[in-house]
């Protein structure tokens, strides 16, 4: 079980300004991956999230998606995407084989949707307010529940018009009749763009990439980094890959996970490796200083007690 928990900064600006969580803590079966952490993402920044396998990089892309970390407020406000690195065909895929490129990007994505449904701010009153507010909004929810009336997901499917999907596509150097193409048949890569066009017709604040280059060969990449640069400019991302250089190309900061913290670093993959070589760098000069002293100490020391004899 994944427990995620975080605190909206009291501070932290308005939604056009990004994501400001302060207190972040990240369990995995009682395995703390997270603690006390601070996640900052700034609006239109490209952020590369780099950390050994395993630290935790995609369950806390999850969690931000997910929502289970943001206030109400932010969740009402903010459409948040993630393209996983995983795009194999699922169940849903092979129940409904007949599930077209046009039919998927007909649904909205998970989270994307600004606004709680009218059942998730009934439940938010009834769990927060204890006197007339939160009576009538629990016995709202129970004549829903009488009237068999089931709330949709905070996820509206609304359908973009063809327009914009044939404009999304294009952007992407695909024609028309991709959008005919069965999911089912496209590899990891091909599923991988309909993604980035997905993002490009529901503009998420928010667009998590786990391992977009997995499925992608020495020219996919230098699409997909052309792709970022031209189409994705304006929109806060948050990329893992382990691709140095694709990283160089799209990343503007790069956020270090390790040791249940998030680190900061201006520039990108290769800004943060120089940072890393000079702090080093400096340790070893700041070392050998401490080495020369203790040696000029015990010297003048060995010196002294041969003098006193």
């Amino acid at each position: 079980m994944i427990s995620a928990t975080a605190q909206t900064s009291r501070f932290a600006p308005k939604q056009d300004v990004g994501i400001d969580l302060q207190n972040v803590n990240i369990s995995v079966e009682g395995r703390d991956l997270l603690c006390d952490a601070h996640v900052q993402l700034k609006p239109g920044v490209h952020y590369c999230l780099i950390g050994r396998n395993g630290v935790g990089k995609s369950i806390l892309m999850n969690s931000l998606v997910s929502g289970s970390m943001l206030s109400p407020s932010l969740r009402e406000s903010m459409k948040l995407m993630l393209i996983r690195q995983t795009l194999e065909v699922d169940d849903e895929e092979e129940e409904d084989g007949d599930k077209t490129v046009l039919d998927e990007l007909n649904t909205a994505p998970f989270g994307t949707s600004r606004g709680l449904s009218e059942k998730e701010k009934l439940v938010l009153l009834a769990e927060q307010q204890s006197r007339t507010r939160g009576k009538r909004a629990r016995e709202k929810l129970l004549n829903m529940a009488l009237n068999d009336e089931v709330a949709k997901d905070s996820v509206a499917e609304e359908r973009p018009d063809y327009e914009s999907v044939l404009s999304a596509i294009q952007c992407l150097n695909l024609d028309e009749s991709f959008l005919d193409q069965p999911l089912r048949t496209l590899s990891g890569g091909w599923k991988m763009r309909v993604q980035l066009a997905k993002a490009l017709i529901y503009q998420p604040d928010l667009l998590c990439l786990d391992e977009p280059t997995n499925h992608l060969d020495i020219a996919g990449i230098t699409w997909l980094q052309c792709c970022i640069r031209r189409h994705f400019r304006d929109m806060t991302l948050l990329i893992v890959s382990h691709v140095r250089a694709f990283l160089n190309e799209v990343a503007d900061e790069t956020i270090l996970f390790k040791n249940r913290r998030l680190e900061y670093f201006q520039g990108n993959y290769d800004h943060y490796v120089r940072h890393q070589e000079e702090k080093a760098a400096f340790a070893e000069r700041a070392q050998d200083g401490i080495d020369r002293r203790r040696a000029q100490a015990e010297a003048s020391v060995e010196h002294n007690v041969a003098l006193a004899r």
